[in-house]
């Protein structure tokens, strides 16, 4: 009989509630985001370099899976837990989106520094 409440208990320790399923999926859907943006703005760099032929398309490609496997995971995530906007950013989630956004700028400079020259 202590066995199974020390198995049931083992497998409590080991249980993740909600919102900590919701920020791990979310950290995974951010870090994809960010790796997506860097390909971005390399490619930008490659684009507007003396770089090897191919490497602004290699950039980009890598962009595109990217953003595509965080398309995936925003979606597993929203199928999983359908009303996630219920649930609470933890601040490694947040620092992720601080980055994020912090990269969008800079790729939105990059590029609009493009269309004014």
């Amino acid at each position: 009989m202590g066995d199974i409440h020390k198995q049931t208990a083992q497998r409590r320790a080991h249980t993740m509630t909600k919102t900590e399923i919701y920020n791990k999926m979310k950290r995974a859907y951010y870090q994809l985001d960010i790796e997506a943006v860097q390909a971005r703005i390399w490619a930008h760099h490659a684009l507007n370099s003396d770089w090897a032929d191919g490497v602004y398309t290699d950039w980009e490609e890598t962009a595109y899976r990217k953003e595509t496997e965080s398309q995936g995971v925003f979606n597993a995530m929203t199928d999983i837990l359908p009303n996630w906007v219920n649930y609470d950013i933890d601040n490694d989630t947040m620092a992720l989106v601080t980055k994020l956004n912090e990269l969008k700028a800079e790729l939105k400079q990059l590029t609009t520094l493009e269309e004014v020259a």
